[in-house]
């Protein structure tokens, strides 16, 4: 959450210089938002040889479920950038195993219900310096 935070406060920062740069065409930033969206699948939980194998259709189903992308990207003038990613996701649910699962040193018992949680974000702030920009 901090981390989200911090990634939305450098985009509105971003925002605000670029519209005060609005006065003056010729210092105007270029400014770029893009949002993605699709769908995210999941099967499989990778486990040491000492866990069972196990797959998260049982408890989350097979999916699609929504995925969601944010690139913020701030061209600061010919040489200078910053670009702001986010990407959360999440998927929960829950499963009654017919059988004992162990994960990650916990042993689940069968026949009660067991919370799954899948989470994958991504949050990247990113500066870029252009050394050479030619048409080689």
């Amino acid at each position: 959450m901090k981390s989200m935070i911090i990634a939305l406060s450098g985009l509105a920062l971003m925002t605000a210089h670029a519209s005060a740069m609005q006065a003056d065409p010729s210092k105007t930033p270029s400014l770029l938002l893009e949002v993605e969206g699709g769908g995210g699948w999941q099967s499989q939980i990778p486990n040491d040889a000492a866990g069972t194998q196990f797959s998260l259709v049982d408890a989350i189903g097979n999916g699609p479920w929504r995925a969601v992308r944010l690139h913020a990207t701030w061209n600061i003038n010919e040489k200078h950038g910053m670009r702001v990613l986010l990407a959360p996701l999440r998927v929960t649910g829950t499963e009654i195993s017919d059988a004992p699962v162990e994960f990650a040193g916990r042993r689940f018992a069968a026949g009660l219900p067991t919370d799954a949680a899948y989470q994958f974000n991504s949050w990247r702030v990113t500066y870029r310096y252009r050394f050479h920009d030619g048409e080689d």
